[in-house]
């Protein structure tokens, strides 16, 4: 399960060679709940296990409250949270692989997995209702650079 304090779900728009997907593309959506491909309700919060999907997704969650997130696995007892810099990332790049679904390099279709990444921006050709750039720049040396991530907890 992820948990975050994230306003907004913000999904990719379509791509080459990029399905099946797992949530409607090119869509926004009041997090955790988002439409799949179908129009059925999907959870986002929920990491579906081994087997019971085969599918990919690129989004955003976006309109952050905190400066965190975690992942947990309930059954096994196990969790990991980040911590990081809300001022300079304002969003976390939340992408999928699930079933083994991601064909060549660098997954040849051995893969099961979801990332959270803290960044900066998040592109046009990746959601197509932005209309500008939206980032943030640090330069090295400078008293607004700082490491990407500052602490685990």
């Amino acid at each position: 399960m992820i948990d975050a304090p994230v306003g907004k779900l913000l999904v990719g728009a379509p791509m080459p060679n990029y399905e099946p997907r797992r949530y409607q593309p090119d869509a926004s959506f009041d997090w955790p709940a988002a439409l799949g491909p179908d129009g059925k309700a999907v959870d986002a919060s929920c990491i579906p296990a081994f087997g019971e999907t085969k599918s990919q997704e690129m989004a955003y969650l976006a309109e952050l409250t905190g400066d965190w997130y975690a992942i947990t696995n309930q059954k096994r007892g196990l969790g990991f949270g980040l911590h990081f810099e809300r001022s300079m990332f304002r969003y976390i790049w939340y992408w999928q692989q699930l079933g083994n679904i991601g064909q060549g390099y660098p997954w040849w279709s051995r893969l099961h997995t979801v990332a959270l990444e803290p960044w900066t921006a998040i592109r046009r050709k990746v959601w197509a209702g932005r209309r500008e750039w939206d980032r943030r720049s640090a330069s090295a040396g400078t008293a607004d650079s700082y490491p990407h991530v500052r602490r685990c907890l």
